[in-house]
């Protein structure tokens, strides 16, 4: 009896073993995964932070080597004229291309950002950063403006390199019908 009862209480172990390292080798490979997945994603991330510095920097790059190199610390009056949709203009064509000119009393080079955003400004979506010379059109189609008889509002910030800035916020209201009036 006492031989038998050793038998089973090894093919006990035994199976016991076999049953637990049914559990542990699983969970094993299964972390050994998930570490390598979380592994595998931070080094995602980690290139593309690093892909968004590098672009960050050639941006900052450019915009440094944009303005001319003397540093003009007088602040010279800056214009933004001729704007498209002009403010508070109503029946105005679905996802229209609104424009503005730009300009600087001293003709130096301007950074021209467009931005837009429905019902609260806190909410406004930056759409476009642009290069140009003093007086020169700027132009961007608004592609979020797509409803009929709603009201869009759209920003232009122009930056001249030293400390000016100046901002215009403007309004218009789509057409209700697919067929707008121009």
């Amino acid at each position: 009896m006492g031989k038998i009862y050793r038998n089973r209480k090894a093919v006990a172990n035994i199976v016991g073993t076999i049953l637990m390292l049914g559990i542990i080798v699983p969970a094993i490979s299964i972390f050994a995964i998930s570490f390598t997945n979380i592994v595998t994603t931070q080094r995602a991330m980690m290139n593309a932070q690093i892909a968004v510095m590098q672009r960050f920097k050639d941006y900052m790059d450019e915009v440094y080597f944009y303005f001319s190199p003397e540093y003009d610390s007088v602040n010279h009056t800056l214009n933004i004229t001729g704007e498209f949709p002009s403010n508070r203009a109503v029946n105005v064509i679905r996802q229209p291309t609104c424009r503005a000119n730009v300009s600087n009393e001293d003709g130096s080079n301007l950074v021209v950002s467009f931005f837009e955003f429905e019902y609260d400004p806190v909410n406004e979506i930056w759409r476009k950063d642009v290069f140009c010379e003093s007086n020169t059109t700027i132009e961007w189609k608004y592609e979020n403006a797509n409803q009929g008889n709603v009201t869009y509002y759209w920003r232009v910030a122009v930056y001249d390199g030293t400390t000016t800035t100046k901002s215009e916020i403007y309004s218009f209201r789509t057409s209700p019908s697919e067929s707008p009036i121009s």
